[in-house]
């Protein structure tokens, strides 16, 4: 489904994800093009005419996945951060990354690996001339961006509906600093209108609400994870937490979340609340 929030600006709604475009009459630019090439096929048939460029928010597979498809059918550009791009042109560096090293299982798991697709650096320049401007809202990725037209912002996975929050109760983070500054980033721009993938179209008032929660959120994990910092291991602190919550993952939501209770102890160890040990393997400790 399409809706025109202006007369240029859309969202397109695919279902588990909420994306957003920008219409330039003859062709469309798309910020990000769904989890693979089905759902590219899907948004091609809704938008009926050429994307001419993508912008990719970040690399992870559901926002990624519909490049392929675009590229063979319209040639079309994709840009994305420099800090994105190794895991846009390689994807089987995304899981990797959570495993810490190469792992067959998880490169045929089409939510965290992606068809590998040819992007570039992103051109400011280019995007300017439009009215398009780039936010850094690193956090939930390396070098997440959100975009900005008129009084119109598109945040990707910068923020986070409650209904996702209450669904997978522990939010995949990479930086959880980061996270939380451009929360703050968020809350201080000039917009009326705000999309995020998972998922919707949202004034003002709305986000900064949603703001509060994802704060709240970031705040019971860490409380937990400090009560669970007892000289054990990321994986203790882990299943802990995942029998505190009622949490019982497939092999993917757990590696998902053994890197984000990961990020949150490097996080929890700069801020000095609790310290790292090596007694027999690496440990964690309240301070």
């Amino acid at each position: 489904m399409i809706q025109y929030i202006n007369e240029k600006v859309f969202t397109i709604d695919t279902g588990p994800n909420m994306f957003m475009g920008f219409d330039e009459g003859n062709s469309v630019i798309l910020f990000d093009t769904g989890i693979d090439e089905s759902v590219g096929r899907k948004i091609d048939k809704i938008l009926g005419k050429p994307v001419s460029l993508i912008v990719n928010s970040h690399s992870h597979a559901d926002h990624i996945g519909g490049n392929s498809y675009f590229q063979k059918r319209y040639n079309s550009k994709v840009f994305a951060e420099p800090g994105e791009l190794s895991f846009l042109n390689n994807t089987e560096l995304e899981p990797s990354l959570l495993n810490g090293g190469y792992w067959e299982f998880l490169l045929s798991d089409k939510f965290l690996k992606a068809k590998n697709s040819m992007v570039e650096p992103i051109d400011r320049e280019i995007l300017s001339q439009k009215g398009i401007e780039i936010l850094d809202l690193s956090g939930h990725s390396p070098s997440l961006i959100g975009l900005k037209i008129d009084k119109i912002v598109y945040l990707g996975d910068a923020l986070f509906s409650g209904d996702i929050i209450e669904k997978y109760r522990v939010l995949y983070l990479y930086d959880v600093g980061r996270f939380e500054k451009s929360l703050s980033t968020i809350e201080e721009l000039n917009f009326e209108k705000a999309v995020i993938c998972h998922k919707g179209l949202y004034d003002k008032e709305v986000i900064h609400d949603l703001i509060d929660i994802n704060r709240k959120h970031t705040a019971t994990i860490k409380s937990l994870i400090l009560e669970n910092s007892q000289g054990t291991t990321d994986y203790e602190i882990t299943e802990a937490i995942l029998n505190k919550l009622s949490i019982e993952p497939n092999l993917t939501i757990y590696m998902l979340i053994l890197s984000t209770i990961r990020g949150y102890l490097s996080y929890l160890q700069k801020t000095g609340e609790v310290e790292m040990v090596f007694d027999k393997g690496v440990r964690w400790k309240r301070k």
